[in-house]
């Protein structure tokens, strides 16, 4: 008879992390005339069961017009580019750079969370970004996000 393993060991690779990670990357081909700022984010998540390295970059395009100052989805911001390397620009950078942590932290459930969880507060007359920025729910340092644009995954157990 043979011994079971008191371990088990799987490896997860994951080119593009779902259906978040592919609509984020149609949306920026709707943007891809436009000059393009990148960031780039790299780390490693541990749990006792697991170890994952991931990659996130966020892409920044720099329009000639958009619906706002700026805007962003899933991993893509889109910001006007009278804005660029301007205070009220970087401000406003800020402010959407949020929207992709709380994106990356809550992966789709960013949407329904909305209801509960001041992701945009509502504004207010004569409220600056800055003031608005400090009421967005930012997640706490603990937080393990639930979305990476690109992952590997080692599974224990």
């Amino acid at each position: 008879m043979r011994g079971k393993s008191l371990w088990q060991c799987s490896l997860e690779v994951v080119v593009m992390h779902g259906l978040l990670s592919i609509a984020s990357l149609v949306f920026a081909l709707f943007w891809v005339e436009y000059p393009l700022d990148m960031y780039w984010e790299v780390g490693i998540e541990t749990t006792p069961l697991s170890v994952t390295a991931y990659v996130d970059p966020t892409f920044v395009f720099w329009a000639e017009s958009t619906p706002g100052s700026g805007f962003a989805f899933g991993n893509v911001i889109v910001m006007e580019d009278r804005l660029r390397n301007t205070e009220k620009g970087e401000t406003i950078l800020s402010h959407e750079r949020i929207h992709v942590e709380q994106c990356r932290a809550l992966g789709w459930w960013m949407w329904p969370a909305s209801l509960v969880l001041p992701i945009e507060p509502p504004p207010v007359q004569g409220e600056s970004v800055e003031e608005r920025n400090e009421q967005m729910w930012v997640p706490p340092s603990w937080w393990q996000d639930r979305w990476h644009f690109i992952s590997v995954r080692v599974g224990f157990g």
